[in-house]
């Protein structure tokens, strides 16, 4: 269908971080129409929003989830 696919393995959260961007950027210059972000990992929700947890979180309260994961 010739997506151009960015493919991560066992993301650290600055990982996931890099690699969300490098996709944002794509799709604001690459003159795509169609954008996919499909994720197969855990994930978690508090206060309404929504987190994708890194291999290296490490989230004991409540409170620490902003700071080890990925909103």
């Amino acid at each position: 269908v010739g997506f151009e696919v960015i493919k991560i393995e066992n993301a650290t959260q600055k990982d996931l971080k890099i690699k969300i961007d490098e996709y944002g950027q794509k799709l604001k210059t690459g003159g795509y129409e169609v954008g996919l972000f499909f994720y197969a990992g855990h994930g978690m929700q508090v206060k309404g929003n929504n987190y994708l947890i890194p291999v290296d979180a490490t989230v004991a309260e409540e409170n620490e989830v902003e700071y080890e994961c990925v909103d």
